[in-house]
């Protein structure tokens, strides 16, 4: 089960960048260099707080599996 669930923390990282991106993008809508900026700026900081919460969600799901062991 620790290939599954390694299997799904990456896939999990890589659809928080994505779907943090296309909300910070929509959020700050560049149009220009200082846009542009606060768009970056948006994106890590949504990035980081969804990757946050997925390893938490991944620490919980980890922690209920593994108690079969």
């Amino acid at each position: 089960m620790n290939g599954f669930l390694g299997c799904l923390m990456y896939v999990g990282y890589i659809v928080c960048a994505i779907v943090s991106g296309l909300l910070a993008w929509n959020w700050a809508d560049p149009d220009g260099f200082w846009s542009f900026i606060w768009f970056m700026v948006l994106w890590g900081i949504i990035g980081s707080i969804a990757s946050f919460v997925w390893n938490f969600l991944c620490v919980i799901l980890g922690s209920i599996l593994g108690k079969d062991d």
